[in-house]
């Protein structure tokens, strides 16, 4: 990603192959990855069984947080869309046994159509 991407804030969608180097060792051996973005240092990536968001942390990223949420626990979500002043989508997932949802903010530039149809299939 450029610097330029990077400073205006683009979210890319991740190939099989970008989201196996993230996240292979957390997966299990059945576990299936459906889609994967990265949202300028951090990534969400949708698999079969759960959401997995690599959160890097600092000014360098080099501490790293690896959010594993099973669809099951996820009560609700929330796409909020872009409007005059904000031009970034917000995902919201409520959580079972957390106060505060869950917070990403997405760029407009992926098709959040699919991501609600992705989601809302494993929710139910």
């Amino acid at each position: 990603m450029s610097f330029i991407e990077e400073m205006i804030g683009v979210t890319l969608e991740l190939n099989q192959e970008e989201m196996q180097e993230k996240i292979n060792d957390f997966l299990l051996e059945d576990e299936i990855l459906i889609k994967g973005y990265q949202i300028i240092r951090d990534i969400l990536i949708l698999t079969d069984k759960r959401i997995i968001i690599v959160d890097y942390i600092g000014v360098r990223g080099r501490k790293i947080e690896y959010h594993m949420i099973p669809y099951q626990s996820i009560n609700r979500f929330v796409i909020e869309t872009p409007g005059t002043l904000d031009t970034d989508y917000t995902l919201k997932l409520h959580i079972s046994g957390c106060l505060e949802p869950l917070e990403k903010q997405l760029k407009k530039d992926i098709d959040i159509y699919e991501l609600n149809r992705i989601l809302f299939a494993h929710i139910i």
